[in-house]
């Protein structure tokens, strides 16, 4: 008889999860990391510096040319998955539930504040070890004086232009990035509630990258 594993409906704070990153439904990173808050507002895990992780995702992406970035990026069959480490960094990314996007925090290793990030992404889907998040490619970069810069505008048009998204998420993540710049802007929630104040349980352990990091659930 097989042993059916139910579906959390939340994680307690310090629980070790699995963050999978998607690219058109392909795995391309797998990385584990430490809930903070799971909740109505967030989903909040934290990825500490130096943490395992594994990736496929291109070196030197940016020396390469848009066409040339598009392609080895799509060409699956050369994919090779590497074992990295986090950097010098710490990051805590708040994902609101049934959201297009996510919001991280970065710190360098003395907890002073370098950048907000905003990644456009389709839901998380939750798994019974963790969340899988397909990327889709724009992101908003935001400096600590409030100053913002879209970071891969010209990676995202250019995949519209190569037929890379269908027309439904097109229109999902050029809404969701007026919504969050309105907020930026307006310097609302969540950038304004003192994330940047917060710091780890310096009781969490650097968490290890599971057996099955590779594996994806339907």
């Amino acid at each position: 008889m097989t042993k059916v594993i139910a579906m959390p409906e939340s994680w307690p704070a310090g629980t070790q999860i699995l963050q999978q990153d998607t690219f058109e439904g392909h795995l391309i990173t797998s990385r584990p990391e430490t809930v903070v808050q799971d909740n109505r507002d967030y989903l909040a895990p934290y990825t500490h510096p130096h943490a395992p992780y594994q990736s496929t995702i291109l070196r030197d992406r940016y020396a390469l040319t848009l066409a040339e970035r598009y392609d080895r990026i799509r060409d699956i069959s050369n994919w090779k998955f590497e074992n990295r480490r986090s950097g010098d960094y710490h990051t805590l990314l708040l994902n609101p539930p049934d959201s297009g996007h996510s919001v991280w925090l970065m710190w360098d290793l003395n907890w002073n504040l370098k950048f907000w990030y905003v990644n456009f992404q389709e839901p998380i889907r939750r798994t019974t070890s963790g969340i899988v998040v397909e990327d889709l490619s724009l992101d908003i970069k935001i400096a600590p004086d409030k100053t913002w810069s879209w970071k891969d505008e010209d990676e995202f048009e250019y995949s519209i232009e190569r037929g890379g998204f269908t027309h439904d998420q097109i229109l999902a993540v050029r809404t969701e990035a007026d919504r969050v710049v309105n907020t930026i802007e307006q310097w609302g929630s969540p950038f304004c509630d003192g994330w940047e104040s917060w710091r780890a349980d310096k009781k969490w352990p650097v968490p290890a990258l599971p057996h099955d990091w590779k594996d994806l659930e339907s």
